[in-house]
């Protein structure tokens, strides 16, 4: 829905600028009025296109519709993992299934859409269905009338007449093919009368007004809640039958003739209520104002330059782009996903953060019992995402996030466990008076894995992960201090990093810093001899990281 938001944005507020600019326009012609309402509403339809194409601000933050540099595996360690639940498995549960407000917004849209585009659809059948049964003019003194001002006009598509014998209908429409339909009353009507009416509506033909209308028509079915766009469709049919008003008094007729002809043309279709999906020639609501606009000799009737309709595209265009890539740059996203352990277990309660460390802005939630999280309302920039829950290491990293909506699915790792030895010797190591190292410590017994269900969880339903049961030592091995390096004051801080086997023995142990070598390798020896019990997630054994600090120290 948000991209629906961002079109909605952009095209009100093109559409706005060239409905405020037209009340200065009133000294201006019809046909200036009439391309600043279409080249507008081209923009407007352009907009949401070149939206992702227009450059970012130099004063925004970057923008992209992707996660970057968020791996799957955590990159901070976790603190020591703890035991979330006594119940090694919870029941699975069903996947919640609830119709937001934004998937009825959504539908509602679309329905509205359907609809619009239906009535649109209609009526373009019922002027084909109109000239299916109308009678074609294929030669004759109207024919040939036809001819000679599409010659003045220069319109050199192939213009066809058609003679309705129904309820009066007088319509221009098509685009590569333009029909004109005249009733059949037009027959028996004089011949400044026919004229009047066959410039009028072949300078529809003449200045493209179909296509523009049928434009501007598409663009209100798609945003059929927006007001505006049917202020501007509205206006764009009016302003369309008076430039073509002017077009015929500017080719020598003179106005009040034709107000004459044009109100007694109204009268007679006025008893029948007149459909039509084109602009007609004498449509009542707007009669008053266009015989007007015909008496007043003052009035501008001029055709619109090149040089106008040019620098008028030019400003919509300078406005087009910027509102195109502002709206982009504006529009809220949407952050969401699912969250799972290594198992594929879902993990409610992880709290999960974004921060924008431009603008400082903190936002935070917790996944839900299906192990959903969402971020909603998410301005564009970048930011600092993490994931935390008790027994898991965070999961820290860097996104970008735009207009669009952005799924990103997580698996958080199990933590690392921390160990921390301090090892002390004395100067009598030199003299050869070195206590003896003490014999290891009795390993403990290790606990059962607790009987619990390990099946599959049932299709269509959730299975909570998150179970752990961390490990347990029960053979302890303390490291020897060299005597050598005790005699001479070495000491200092090992690192370690091992894995703790799903055995719970330590299979691998490597040395990260040592002061001395010698120092690594006895801290590496007694680690290799420990023993734990299994580290349980969701009551599966599995192998755990290990860090290990030792503390070599040197006492007189």
């Amino acid at each position: 829905m948000i991209p629906m938001l961002e079109s909605t944005l952009e095209t009100s507020l093109i559409v706005l600028l060239a409905l405020a600019v037209l009340p200065l326009l009133r000294r201006r012609t019809a046909a200036f009025r009439h391309w600043v309402l279409a080249a507008s509403i081209l923009c407007a339809a352009a907009a949401p296109l070149v939206g992702p194409f227009v450059p970012v601000s130099p004063f925004a933050l970057p923008i992209s519709s992707t996660i970057a540099g968020l791996p799957d595996a955590a990159a901070v360690d976790g603190a020591v993992p703890v035991t979330r639940s006594a119940v090694p498995t919870a029941d699975p549960v069903p996947a919640p299934s609830v119709l937001t407000l934004r998937s009825a917004i959504l539908a509602a849209w679309i329905v509205g859409m359907s609809l619009s585009f239906t009535v649109l659809l209609v009526g373009f059948a019922q002027l084909a269905a109109i000239t299916r049964r109308a009678h074609r003019l294929r030669t004759g003194p109207l024919v040939d009338r036809a001819r000679s001002i599409c010659a003045q006009y220069g319109i050199r598509k192939p213009v066809t007449i058609f003679l309705w014998d129904h309820q009066p209908l007088l319509v221009t429409w098509g685009l590569w093919r333009p029909k004109l339909v005249l009733p059949r009353v037009a027959t028996g009507w004089g011949s400044e009368r026919l004229d009047l009416v066959l410039r009028h509506e072949l300078a529809h033909v003449y200045r493209g007004d179909w296509a523009t209308q049928l434009v501007a028509e598409v663009l209100r079915s798609v945003f059929w809640f927006n007001p505006l766009l049917w202020v501007a469709c509205a206006r764009l049919r009016q302003e369309s039958e008076r430039a073509c008003d002017d077009e015929v008094l500017t080719r020598g007729a003179e106005g009040a003739n034709y107000a004459a002809h044009l109100v007694e043309i109204a009268r007679d279709f006025s008893a029948r209520r007149q459909w039509g999906a084109a602009p007609a020639m004498a449509r009542p609501s707007s009669l008053e104002r266009r015989v007007r606009a015909m008496l007043d000799v003052q009035l501008n009737r001029g055709p619109v330059s090149r040089a106008a309709r040019a620098a008028t595209l030019l400003a919509l265009l300078a406005v087009t782009i910027p509102v195109a890539g502002i709206a982009a740059q504006t529009v809220f996203s949407k952050v969401a996903g699912s969250i799972v352990d290594p198992m594929n277990g879902v993990l409610p309660g992880v709290t999960l953060v974004l921060t924008n460390p431009e603008t400082k802005a903190k936002y935070e939630v917790t996944s839900d019992s299906s192990g959903r999280y969402e971020f909603v309302g998410v301005p564009a920039g970048d930011y600092v995402f993490e994931a935390r829950l008790p027994g898991f290491a965070v999961m820290q990293g860097r996104m970008t996030v735009s207009g669009q909506n952005v799924q990103k699915d997580l698996t958080l790792q199990v933590g690392t466990l921390q160990e921390t030895i301090y090892v002390q010797a004395s100067r009598a190591a030199a003299a050869g008076t070195l206590p003896a190292p003490s014999a290891p410590r009795p390993a403990a017994a290790k606990r059962p894995i607790p009987p619990c269900g390990q099946s599959q969880p049932t299709s269509g339903v959730l299975r909570v992960g998150g179970n752990i049961r961390p490990p347990h030592k029960v053979k302890d091995v303390r490291p020897v201090y060299p005597a050598d390096l005790a005699a001479k004051g070495v000491a200092g801080t090992v690192q370690l990093q091992a894995t703790i086997g799903p055995d719970g023995v330590v299979d691998q142990v490597d040395v990260v810093s040592t002061p001395h070598p010698d120092l690594g390798a006895a801290a590496s020896t007694a680690v290799r001899q420990w023993e734990f019990d299994s580290t349980l997630l969701n009551c599966m054994a599995i192998p755990v990281s290990m860090k290990v600090t030792v503390n070599f120290s040197v006492t007189n």
